[in-house]
């Protein structure tokens, strides 16, 4: 078995049995102590005690109910197999241990380097830092146990702070649970992992993220190409005017009359083409300012927030990021129309 996958099995035993299922905390001899009910389920005495009422008490993992006196609860017998795992996991630490991607040695790595986006021991740090001093370093990334934030532990009432591991995915409710929550008040509503929620969000809200990105190049491209049909709508306006003059420098009355009014007409001509260019490109500048600042908010949310802050924010911002997605933005017309049909009609007539 590779040091990994030791690891892995040895967390997994961990959390799987090794834990109460309600409150989450690790059984021990004193205030978490493991009890079987008569379905052959263990608990800690803590929850068990907590979940009971009446006379009565249902299993939260297979709904039975247990005919059960309070003073027969401490009675229950006890879980020794969880004792005897415990002990058995303790002689085989080294499972916890990894190797250090530098100097390859197998310790409890604390360190990750988040721009080489590899493990190292804290012996590792100050030389890989010195290095790359640009790189971005994240610590207390232990390998055995995950560190549990403040704002990750259930702060109601009577929940023991619990930790937020469940996600209920009813439409009225959607929030983060810890296991008490879930046996209580959230007990006939669709509930789910809250990693596993995290996850799914996090691929549709970073698929939403691309198109919008994509969308930003495009309007970009539109963008520039505005530019350009103002720079030769301004172009045609200029070569307009000296042709005009041009002809006014004849001398000739009745030119010097048509050329005023001729002038008249183009510049109104440019002023109205120009204008309906310059709106669209003021359109277009305030849709990648905001399209950009958004995505830019979108990517801080999907590397820095925490799991509740996400919940939170994702679907405010998913709902912007779809709106600048179905703009018809992309639609508008940066072509200007040429000057030199209209005017020639114009000057046709005058």
């Amino acid at each position: 078995m590779s040091e990994n996958n030791g690891h892995a099995l040895v967390m997994e035993l961990r959390q799987r049995y090794l834990e109460c299922g309600i409150c989450t905390e690790v059984y021990d001899e004193c205030v978490h102590v493991p009890k079987l009910l008569p379905c052959l389920h263990t608990f800690c005495i803590k929850c068990i005690i907590t979940i009971h009422k009446g006379n009565s008490l249902t299993c939260p993992l297979c709904n039975q109910m247990h005919n059960l006196k309070k003073g027969e609860l401490s009675s229950l017998p006890k879980d020794n197999t969880r004792r005897d795992l415990a002990d058995f996991l303790e002689k085989h630490k080294k499972c916890d241990l990894e190797k250090c991607a530098i100097c390859r040695k197998n310790k409890h790595l604390s360190v990750k380097c988040e721009t080489c986006v590899m493990r190292i021991c804290s012996d590792c740090q100050q030389k890989h830092q010195r290095k790359y001093p640009m790189h971005d370093f994240v610590t207390g990334l232990l390998s055995v146990t995950n560190e549990i934030k403040e704002n990750d532990l259930c702060d109601q009432t009577g929940h023991d702070r619990g930790r937020l591991r469940y996600f209920c995915k009813d439409l009225e409710c959607e929030k983060v649970l810890c296991a008490t929550c879930v046996i209580t008040e959230h007990k006939n509503h669709p509930v789910e992992n809250i990693d596993l929620i995290i996850s799914d969000r996090k691929k549709s809200f970073q698929q939403l993220l691309q198109s919008v990105r994509k969308k930003h190049t495009t309007v970009k491209d539109l963008d520039d190409r505005s530019k350009k049909s103002i720079q030769l709508l301004n172009d045609q306006a200029k070569t307009y005017r000296k042709k005009v003059n041009d002809s006014y420098a004849k001398g000739v009355q009745k030119l010097r009359e048509k050329k005023e009014k001729v002038i008249d007409c183009l510049e109104k001509v440019h002023e109205r083409n120009e204008k309906r260019l310059n709106t669209t490109n003021e359109k277009l500048a305030s849709f990648l300012v905001n399209a950009n600042e958004c995505c830019n908010i979108s990517e801080e949310l999907l590397r820095n927030a925490t799991k509740s802050s996400f919940l939170t924010l994702e679907r405010t911002v998913s709902e912007h990021l779809r709106n600048f997605l179905i703009s018809a933005i992309d639609q508008l017309d940066v072509q200007g129309n040429s000057l030199s049909n209209e005017i020639d009609e114009i000057s046709n007539k005058i």
